[in-house]
């Protein structure tokens, strides 16, 4: 009896509601609910198979409890291979068949293939004079066992009563004489339906047609209660006649929720992973929505020659979890990435579907055949198609440009098909109407475009005017008549203009004006009030009823150098992410210019992975798109090396160094990139031991800096510490500490008290203390506050890891061991996770040794002997801190050597 899917649906639900009854309640309960039903009689048939298939079902489990096979379901179905017993699924030569061998009263002619249910062979037999060739497919080992015979003879009584012009019909069942059953099916001399379309460049329609009668074939097996579950491109072939010939039931399954248990459990390991639906992916029960799916896939990869979701590198559990959740792009925008990505295959692609381009396909995708794909591809079973006579409907009504139901009823969409059915007559009708509209359509939208133009240029002569006048007025502050003998600078001006700006109502001209002071602040390291200034012109911009993107690009971009300056990290990140979400493809040079912040940004925080990344993609595109002498690329290119000094890189950082163009001066003694080169140049000697030049080279620049920024200005605080690390390496301590303590004097009142610049001037102080001037108590503060300040600051930045190990010795010198081993455990955790971290390991695993009590143990007693010698090989003998350490075990040595003779009399 042939069931409509519809009623199966009904019927299902109605006999998983039965069994939750007992068996005496059943009967009255299913005529209760049979009728009311438009076709009782059909319903209460229906329900009444699926009892007796469950009941006889049941009856067969009993019977075979004792032999079933071992079986574990979930991610390990998508391997391919059976999950559990090796032994039990080898798939080596035994039992295969040669040529000339009989299987019953076929002759195995040759192998067509192998796969998980089995080998597949060309066989012939001899039928009433007449040779018949079929494919014989030959059970793999496992399936011999007795309980799954039982179930194949069942599925292939189902498969038997299969007849379609569309499906291969099966001819004979089997065993041989060892007990491997076999299947023989007609034999189609076809090729798979996907290899068959392109290798005739068949246009989408023709495509479709084909899959149509696929799918009347795989609906004529549902209304027989078969699902195939393994439908794919190679189960449906394309015979010479090009007619479409389904595949392979090997793994298909009765229809009825009783089989979804161990009756089917064995074949459930053997589907395609390129097709599976995610209810096969997980294990769960299949249903008329499974081959809904893998019909959706064959027709995707059908129309867009792709799979919807990727197989390539995947492991089981990866593509198990893919299949489940990841939601597959629209064919049309699949297409658009790989055109994006691999032009040449999309054209061919595009060609093998008739199509002349890439784009022209996406055309003929968009809408329509996106809508149908979506719908078949839907996770969730329940909202797919119900049945697949209602997915060839919506195929046959997009070809026909009748409206289809996965694109719902939206009534532009309705009239948009309406009008492609009708487009003569609508045409004639709409050319009319466009004939008497066009000219006063025409004229209207020229008259609006001449009075936008009109608006716009009096807008900009406002705005001009507004300029001007805000400028004259700031100007007046250098006439004499009011400076009266003073030569006002930029930081008064700049208050001139603050207070000015209030006055300004029109909020384009104030977001502009605001915009510019807030630069000429930042530059010169007035950060708060940078930050006032830039936070009010990026409101004032997005309060715009149209805003101008470039504008708000320019404003998230100048808050995060802001919030960047102010090692407001956080807020930084989120800006430059809403800079960079509003970039448009053509804007190259700001593109770079985020990267920089970028950088800035991860290196700031300590990423110093990600940072070395990020510079090293900046140089390359810099160097590409301005050349190497270009200030932005030396720029780019300090901030590399700065980064690998960082993470321990010294030899790698001075070859970038070196690279530099020579710094190079116009005459001009205000040049601040010159400044910038000339303390680059002064890093280089000091690192290379050269102390009198780079102070020459360091006093250079700090002329120029002091000229152009004056004393309250980090790059003049920046060159203060480097001198000061030069005058350490040289061995003037006092000069050292003057300088550090005039660096932390600019930081700590322009930055404030918690800023990581501080937390810096901080540790080079108590460094310089406790280790060149042997005052641990005067040290103690300076360092603790270090430490403070970059917990909260930079707690990811290995700056905190080596101010930990600064104050642990410090501590461990002023007695306090316990504290001084609670600050270094965390510092020692830091250095042995970072690469180039070798010295500052050993310098603290020597530390924590020289803290433990005598006597040492052997282990620690080695320790200390390879942390010892890892700090030999880095630092020169007079260095303090290679001093201290071996200090350490000059005294461990005296202690050994005055307790051995005590030892010895005991």
């Amino acid at each position: 009896m042939a069931t409509s899917t519809a009623l199966w649906a009904q019927a299902a639900e109605a006999f998983s509601r039965a069994l939750e009854l007992p068996a005496p309640a059943r009967a009255a309960w299913l005529e209760q609910v049979c009728a009311a039903h438009p076709d009782p009689v059909a319903l209460r048939a229906a329900v009444a198979r699926l009892l007796a298939a469950h009941e006889a079902m049941e009856a067969e489990d009993a019977a075979a409890a004792g032999d079933a096979l071992p079986w574990r379901g979930g991610v390990q179905m998508l391997s391919g291979q059976p999950p559990d017993d090796a032994r039990l699924w080898n798939d080596d030569d035994h039992g295969r068949l040669a040529p000339g061998e009989r299987a019953g009263p076929f002759a195995i002619e040759r192998e067509l293939g192998a796969g998980g249910m089995g080998r597949v062979y060309l066989a012939r037999r001899a039928v009433e004079g007449l040779e018949q060739r079929v494919a014989l497919k030959l059970a793999a080992s496992p399936l011999w066992a007795p309980q799954v015979q039982r179930r194949l003879r069942r599925e292939r009584e189902l498969l038997a009563s299969l007849e379609h012009p569309n499906i291969a019909r099966l001819i004979d069942v089997g065993e041989l004489p060892s007990g491997q059953p076999y299947f023989a099916m007609e034999y189609v001399d076809g090729e798979p339906i996907l290899a068959w379309c392109d290798r005739r460049r068949l246009p989408l329609r023709a495509r479709i047609e084909l899959a149509l009668q696929a799918l009347a074939a795989v609906d004529y097996a549902h209304r027989r209660l078969v699902l195939h579950r393994d439908l794919k491109s190679g189960n449906v072939l394309v015979d010479g006649e090009g007619r479409a010939r389904l595949l392979d039931f090997g793994i298909a399954k009765a229809l009825a929720p009783g089989a979804d248990g161990a009756a089917t459990v064995d074949a459930q390991a053997f589907f395609s992973p390129a097709s599976a639906a995610p209810e096969q992916a997980l294990g769960a029960p299949t249903s008329v929505a499974t081959d809904v799916y893998a019909l959706g896939v064959l027709l995707y990869e059908l129309l867009c020659g792709q799979l919807p979701i990727a197989t390539d590198g995947r492991g089981a559990a990866e593509l198990a979890h893919a299949i489940a959740h990841e939601l597959p792009m629209l064919p049309s925008r699949r297409l658009a990435a790989l055109e994006q990505r691999d032009p040449a295959r999309a054209r061919a692609i595009a060609q093998a579907r008739g199509a002349a381009s890439a784009r022209a396909l996406r055309r003929q995708l968009q809408g329509d055949l996106d809508a149908i794909l979506a719908r078949c591809l839907r996770k969730e079973p329940e909202q797919r198609y119900a049945s697949v006579e209602r997915l060839a409907e919506d195929l046959r009504a997009a070809l026909q440009s009748r409206p289809v139901a996965a694109r719902g009823g939206e009534r532009w969409y309705r009239l948009g098909r309406f009008a492609r059915r009708e487009r003569v007559p609508l045409a004639l009708a709409a050319l009319a109407v466009a004939l008497a509209l066009g000219f006063l359509i025409h004229t209207v939208l020229q008259s609006r475009e001449l009075a936008q133009a009109r608006d716009r240029a009096e807008a900009r002569r406002h705005q001009a005017e507004r300029v001007t006048a805000f400028m004259v007025d700031l100007f007046r502050a250098s006439d004499p008549l009011q400076a009266r003998g003073r030569d006002p600078g930029a930081r008064e001006l700049l208050q001139r203009a603050a207070q000015r700006l209030q006055q300004i109502r029109d909020s384009d001209t104030r977001a502009a004006l605001a915009a510019a002071i807030a630069e000429v602040e930042l530059n010169l390291g007035e950060v708060d009030a940078a930050r006032r200034h830039a936070a009010e012109a990026l409101e004032l911009r997005l309060r715009a009823q149209q805003p101008d993107p470039m504008l708000l690009r320019q404003s998230y971009r100048q808050n995060a150098q802001v919030a960047l300056a102010r090692a407001d990290y956080a807020a930084a990140g989120r800006l430059l992410d809403q800079a960079e979400r509003r970039l448009p493809a053509q804007a190259h040079d700001e593109a770079l210019t985020l990267l920089r912040l970028r950088a800035q940004l991860s290196q700031a925080q300590g990423r110093l992975e990600q940072a070395l990344a990020q510079w090293q993609r900046a140089d390359a595109a810099h160097r590409r798109r301005y050349g190497a002498d270009d200030p932005r690329s030396a720029q780019v290119r300090r901030g590399w090396a700065s980064a690998l000094l960082a993470a321990g890189q010294e030899r790698r950082a001075a070859q970038l160094l070196a690279e530099l163009p020579a710094p190079r001066s116009d005459g001009r003694d205000d040049d601040p990139a010159l400044a910038k080169a000339l303390a680059s140049q002064a890093r280089q000697r000091r690192d290379a031991g050269d102390f009198v030049q780079a102070e020459r080279l360091s006093r250079q620049a700090l002329a120029i800096v002091l000229k152009v920024y004056g004393q309250r200005h980090e790059q003049t605080a920046s060159v203060f510490n480097q001198l000061g690390t030069i005058a350490q390496a040289r061995g003037d301590p006092a000069a050292a500490m003057a300088w550090f303590q005039r660096a932390l004097t600019v930081r700590r009142d322009l930055l404030g008290p918690a800023h990581p610049t501080v937390a810096s001037s901080e540790f080079n102080l108590g460094t310089m203390r406790h280790l060149f001037m042997a005052d641990a108590r005067g040290a103690e503060p300076h360092l603790r506050r270090a430490v403070e300040i970059a917990a909260v600051a930079t707690p990811e930045h290995l700056n905190l890891a080596m101010y930990r190990l600064g104050w642990a010795m410090d501590l461990h010198d002023l007695g306090r061991v316990d504290d001084a081993r609670a600050a270094l455990a965390p510092a020692l955790t830091r250095f042995a996770e970072l690469p180039g971290q070798d010295l500052n390991l050993a310098l603290a695993r020597a530390e924590l040794a020289c803290m433990a009590p005598a006597p040492w143990s052997a282990a620690q007693r080695q320790t200390f002997a390879r942390s010892l010698q890892a700090v030999r090989a880095e630092l020169e003998p007079d260095h303090p801190k290679r001093r201290r350490l071996e200090d350490c075990a000059l005294q461990r040595a005296i202690q050994a050597q005055a307790a051995a003779p005590a030892h010895a009399s005991g």
